[in-house]
């Protein structure tokens, strides 16, 4: 399709040379004029195809911002210290002690009297199938649920 636009334009230049009976300089001004014209619609057309795709970043940018501007329901200084005994974290170690777990979608317990202790400075691996509740051991050590 572009090769029709482009024998349309220079095919348009020559209608106007003849026309106007342009010789010398005169004629190549006009093919010049008409190149400098093709190569800014390239330039547009190209500019204009992105514009969906520019608009649906905008949205998403907005989803991410907005997420990130949500004020959370969890107190960051809280050192665990209230009523929520599983989240108190002490001397570097982190100590889940009989936790218990659903989601609040579903009814089915994820954790079920799950214990664990890791002391500062130690690696831990939490191996399991799926299902088995490593990713939410990791979103409550985060704190992504307060309960």
């Amino acid at each position: 399709m572009r090769f029709v636009f482009v024998a349309l334009t220079f095919y348009l230049a020559t209608v106007i040379i003849d026309k106007f009976n342009l010789t010398g300089q005169a004629r190549n001004d006009v093919f010049t004029g008409v190149y400098i014209m093709f190569v800014g619609a390239i330039g547009s057309g190209v500019a204009v195809s992105g514009m969906p795709s520019i608009s649906k970043a905008k949205r998403a940018a907005n989803k991410v911002f907005a997420i990130i501007e949500e004020k959370s329901q969890i107190d960051p200084r809280d050192e665990g210290k209230g009523t929520d005994k599983n989240a108190k974290i002490t001397k570097g170690d982190i100590v889940f002690s009989d936790v218990i777990f659903k989601y609040p979608s579903r009814n089915k317990k994820v954790l079920d009297n799950f214990s664990l202790t890791i002391k500062g400075n130690e690696s831990v691996a939490l191996v399991g199938h799926s299902g088995s509740g490593k990713s939410t051991i990791a979103s409550l050590l985060l704190r992504f649920y307060t309960k």
